[in-house]
């Protein structure tokens, strides 16, 4: 173990050495593929189970039109196929009706799993429902993870939680509620969730999970192993924000934030994240954060073991990786969609329209219906939002999908 371990930070330690050197490289006929736009909005459409329900949230402005702002898009096709989209729209302020939903025919959005599972924001939280759905994962096994940040315009209403829904039928398998030990009411936000799964089907049924989940203001990672329903806590140096790097250009408009850890993704060996206001790349061996006793008595246990590995022109948000072990990320300022082999340390910058995915806070690699990668993006003009400007007379709101075989 120790050899392998030792093998193992040797080969990043080679890899960030050369990082600095990375290539960028244009493959024309792949490279052109320019990202489609799925679904557009200038303020999100919401649908409510009757006129007297919407009557009613419009009266007592727990719903107020234009204020809710997507975040995160999950897609997903069934067996048969059929593909339903996921969007959530966290509490940053009041006035949004629900924030976890999908998406209609119609392009409007329905509130998901159903209407009476969401706290409305009218000052009465049952924290068995959902307050502040923020991001979500899904497995192989047709299960949806939703991460619930339980925070609504800056105040915890809710202990943060995961919840679990098996999409065959909408129904809630498990929960997990945090304790005390993994978050501090006053300062944390856990913004972005990702699941390992170690038995995926046919042999498997995804009872053998991971899930990491970011804390971007108390800047710590939550490690939640499903199989054993324990949680433990991962701080390191690496999550916090860079303050030369926390005023932000998007499209023309600069912006203050300075959000730490908040990009996850994972291959067979590694976790590689990046705070929001950062250009930098780390990674952390999964053997070694998945290890809870590491840090059971000392939370920034190992601190040896997480190192920088690349650096790109602007920060991110959001990245994934596919089945190939290629990385992506859209970043700031420029705007660019990259995609970085990460084995081979190869950047491409792939084609698109800028206007497009002005800040994207929502990326996924996901297999279609034909076992292909697809990319999908949601782009929500946060710059917008952040300066006081966003204009209901604009297409705000984007999703968009890549297909990424090649």
């Amino acid at each position: 173990m120790v050899m392998k371990l030792l093998f193992i930070v040797e080969t990043l330690i080679v890899f960030y050495a050369s990082a600095s050197s990375a290539r960028y490289k244009n493959i024309p006929h792949y490279q052109q593929q320019f990202p489609e736009v799925l679904y557009q909005w200038n303020q999100l459409d919401y649908a409510f189970p009757n006129e007297n329900v919407l009557q009613a949230a419009l009266g007592d402005q727990t719903f107020v039109p234009g204020a809710g702002v997507p975040v995160d898009v999950q897609p997903y096709y069934n067996q048969a196929g059929d593909l339903k989209v996921f969007l959530t729209t966290p509490r940053f302020g009041m006035g949004v009706p629900y924030t976890l939903s999908s998406i209609r025919d119609n392009s409007s959005i329905e509130a998901y799993p159903s209407y009476e599972w969401h706290n409305r924001g009218d000052g009465k939280w049952d924290c068995d429902k959902i307050s502040s759905a923020f991001r979500t994962a899904i497995t192989e096994c047709e299960q949806l993870w939703v991460l619930d940040s339980g925070m609504a315009a800056d105040e915890f209403k809710c202990p943060p939680q995961l919840l679990l829904f098996d999409l065959r039928n909408d129904e809630l398998v498990h929960r997990f509620r945090f304790n005390d030990s993994l978050f501090t009411a006053s300062a944390s936000l856990f913004v972005t969730n990702v699941v390992q799964v170690n038995d995926p089907p046919p042999a498997g049924n995804c009872q053998d999970a991971i899930l990491y989940v970011a804390d971007t203001d108390h800047h710590g990672l939550v490690v939640y192993d499903y199989g054993k329903d324990e949680a433990w806590r991962v701080e390191n140096k690496f999550m916090y924000p860079d303050p030369d790097f926390g005023t932000h250009s998007v499209a023309g408009q600069r912006f203050n934030l300075m959000d730490g850890i908040i990009g996850l993704s994972f291959d067979e060996q590694y976790l590689y994240f990046h705070p929001m206001a950062s250009i930098t790349e780390y990674a952390v061996p999964l053997q070694i954060i998945n290890n809870s006793t590491l840090f059971a008595e000392n939370r920034e246990a190992a601190g040896d073991e997480f190192k920088p590995i690349a650096k790109r022109s602007s920060p991110c948000v959001p990245s994934a990786i596919d089945s190939k072990g290629i990385w992506y990320c859209v970043t700031f300022n420029p705007i660019e969609l990259l995609a970085w082999d990460i084995k081979k340390n190869m950047i491409e910058k792939l084609a698109i329209r800028r206007e497009h995915l002005e800040f994207v806070g929502g990326l996924k690699v996901i297999k279609n219906k034909d076992n292909q990668d697809e990319l999908w993006m949601l782009s929500n003009r946060f710059q917008r939002l952040a300066s006081g400007t966003v204009n209901s007379n604009e297409v705000n709101y984007r999703i968009l999908k890549r297909r990424l075989d090649r």
